[in-house]
């Protein structure tokens, strides 16, 4: 009997799919065989469960403002007979003792203080002891540097050496700025007690991910109805490279209306600590040498080309996310370049929407991974093409099961990520839609492909990725000032009226057509 040489290779296939589904299912067993064994080496009995261990409990906040009160608790102390009468004695590490269930102290030294309790039940005494760090100064530092991760690190310490806690937000594990913008966003909404007490916020991240998290968290407070959040006595000191003007900041200052917002280099921070107030630092800022911008009430003045800035505010402030603000700002700019590289330059895309989801993908999904995965997505798309090809399919179903692939090469691709630690969970759960709205670019590959076939499907592809890159790597290098003048999106309607009208020849042409072209001028 004669066998379709198809049949034989999609029963490999699958042969090949089910053992390995095996493999891993296997892996997966053994792994959560070791996990309960490792478990069940530290079970508690029954018994021990049952029974309630005589415990002393100390419930208080770690780290206290000099000469501000701070409150010890010790009503959560556990005994086995819940009516017997127990006397609690305190020693609270500065020569200073008490007597009482719940005591309140005010320290008047600085530095590391350690804290004991003894609770006595008339035959037995259990004691346990908490480090308290007394502050004359605490200080919120967000960030999202990894790489300097350890140099971050000796800041804290440095603060910590002269009397000052720091409280660190961090997203390290976070890709691009949207991305490290979400994350520390959700930090700071954990973190609202903190911002409530703190003297001062340090910001040192990608862009604007650090600024525009705390304007998202001012935001989503002043729309809850709760407590206001207020910045007024604060002073915010932004990190820069180099790179950050104050128009840049200027947006995130009327939203947030803190005392200042101070943009500087590094070695600000060192100041920055040792300053007890704002007015000793900018004092200290400008006799030492320091360079630095202010943006404050007196450099947000309405101006007539910069009267977009004041809408934007104002969407952000009604709740508009600033990350989807920003995407919007940028649609415009996406779409005129992709325009002037095929008017000018000469390259050829999937029209102006997919390369315009491409780099809008990349923005939130970071160049290289996202790359990664549009190539893949494409390779996939021309390998189940091929596969099914041979059957008599129609265009739904077939699509169907092309996207049926794409899904679990996308599901493989979170499992790989996750397994080799090269992002964690809350990178996908924020970058799951643009990773799935870039595989259903996989029809528009199909069927360019079943219409012009693979060479030159796999050149288009590869075109408008590459466009998407020069996009991507413009509107990264432009986003600062579009952000501080949007009514750049203005000028690209007469741009593109400008590039509606292009009758000259394009650059490609013109390295097609070099040898025709000598001949012309020879002649």
């Amino acid at each position: 009997m004669n066998t379709n040489p198809f049949m034989k290779k999609s029963k490999i296939i699958f042969s090949t799919l089910i053992l390995s589904t095996l493999v891993l299912a296997n892996l997966n067993f053994v792994a959560f065989a070791q996990s309960a064994e490792e478990i069940s080496d530290t079970t508690i009995t029954d018994e021990a469960i049952n029974e309630t261990v005589f415990t002393a409990v100390i419930t208080s906040v770690n780290s206290i403002e000099i000469n501000k009160n701070i409150i010890f608790d010790a009503s959560k102390t556990l005994h086995p007979d819940s009516q017997k009468e127990l006397k609690y004695k305190w020693d609270f590490g500065d020569g200073n003792k008490k007597e009482g269930v719940e005591v309140v102290h005010n320290y008047t030294t600085l530095g590391q203080k350690t804290v004991s309790l003894e609770v006595f039940d008339g035959s037995e005494t259990s004691t346990i002891t908490k480090e308290i760090f007394v502050h004359q100064k605490i200080i919120m530092f967000i960030t999202d540097q990894v790489n300097l991760k350890e140099r971050i690190e000796g800041f804290k310490n440095y603060a910590r050496d002269r009397d000052v806690e720091v409280i660190m937000i961090e997203s390290y594990e976070s890709a691009t700025e949207f991305i490290s913008g979400e994350i520390l966003g959700r930090k700071l909404s954990e973190e609202i007690a903190n911002l409530k007490r703190i003297d001062a916020i340090v910001v040192w991240t990608n862009g604007d991910a650090g600024m525009n998290a705390l304007s998202s968290i001012k935001q989503q407070q002043d729309s809850s109805g709760e407590a206001t959040l207020t910045f007024d006595n604060k002073t915010i000191l932004v990190l820069t490279h180099g790179d950050t003007k104050v128009g840049q900041i200027q947006r995130q200052y009327e939203l947030l209306k803190p005392k200042n917002i101070v943009i500087a280099k590094e070695a600000a921070i060192y100041p920055f600590i040792d300053s007890p107030d704002n007015e000793t630092f900018l004092l200290r800022m400008k006799d030492d040498g320091y360079e630095y911008s202010l943006a404050n009430a007196s450099t947000g003045k309405l101006q007539l080309w910069n009267f977009m800035s004041y809408f934007v505010n104002y969407l952000v402030d009604s709740g508009i996310p600033a990350n989807t603000v920003v995407l919007i700002l940028l649609l415009p700019i996406i779409a005129t370049i992709v325009a002037f590289m095929k008017q000018v330059v000469g390259l050829t895309t999937f029209g102006v929407y997919t390369p315009s989801i491409i780099t809008l993908s990349f923005w939130i999904l970071g160049l290289k991974f996202g790359i990664t995965m549009i190539l893949m997505i494409f390779l996939v798309g021309a390998a189940m093409r091929y596969l099914l090809k041979q059957y008599r399919l129609l265009y739904i179903p077939k699509m169907a099961i092309v996207f049926s692939a794409v899904s679990l090469i996308v599901l493989a691709m979170l499992i790989i990520s996750i397994r080799f630690k090269l992002f964690d969970a809350q990178f996908f759960s924020l970058s799951i839609f643009p990773m799935l709205i870039l595989a259903t670019l996989t029809e528009k590959f199909v069927n360019i492909q079943s219409n012009k076939g693979f060479l030159r499907a796999l050149v288009l592809s590869l075109e408008t990725v590459f466009v998407s890159i020069i996009a991507y790597l413009a509107i990264d290098a432009l986003k600062g000032f579009i952000l501080i003048y949007p009514e750049i999106i203005l000028a690209t309607i007469f741009i593109n009226i400008f590039l509606g009208r292009w009758t000259g020849l394009r650059i490609v042409e013109y390295v097609r057509f070099r040898d025709v072209l000598r001949h012309v001028e020879e002649e």
